[in-house]
């Protein structure tokens, strides 16, 4: 890898874009750079006045960011960017540009949310986009969630019906 590919990188790519370890940089942002300075003062302070908790205490910290900093590389490989059409806007209105993540790896990306305002049907309706075939049962299932989630809890049939419905759905 040079300097120079790294500043100016490769230009634009077709997408959709697929991160691999050669993609990702993780570079530090001011609150960063922030602690990496406190951290410093903080080994001066302990090589200051020889104290032994500072040293551990400094030391701790320095390794929880380092471990941080490994669980974010090893997270992101295998992950695949792509953007979605936006819809028409006139001038001066804010533009939504869909951005879809999709795990290419084998582990799940346990922490990775995509769309925190998604409720159950949300999530069978964009099913049902990508796959008719499931569409009818994908949204009973989300049907039936939604009625024994915001249901009074005496439905026990209910949660019967959910659970032989979801053992019935084949992928």
């Amino acid at each position: 890898m040079t300097l120079r590919r790294f500043l100016c990188g490769n230009g634009p790519v077709d997408a959709p874009l697929c991160l691999d370890r050669r993609r990702i940089y993780i570079l530090p942002s001011r609150a960063g750079l922030g602690f990496a300075l406190l951290l410093l003062v903080m080994l001066i302070g302990a090589i200051n006045y020889d104290n032994s908790l500072a040293y551990l205490l400094t030391f701790l910290l320095a390794g929880i960011s380092v471990v941080t900093l490994l669980h974010t590389y090893r997270g992101l490989p295998g992950l695949c960017l792509r953007l979605g059409q936006p819809a028409a806007v006139f001038s001066g209105e804010p533009a939504r540009v869909p951005l879809w993540v999709d795990n290419t790896a084998s582990p799940t990306r346990c922490g990775l949310v995509c769309a925190p305002q998604e409720g159950a049907l949300d999530c069978a309706r964009w099913v049902a986009r990508q796959r008719p075939d499931l569409a009818e049962s994908v949204l009973a299932i989300a049907h039936l969630y939604n009625r024994l989630r915001y249901a009074p809890p005496t439905r026990t049939s209910m949660l019967g019906q959910l659970r032989r419905r979801v053992r019935r759905l084949r992928v």
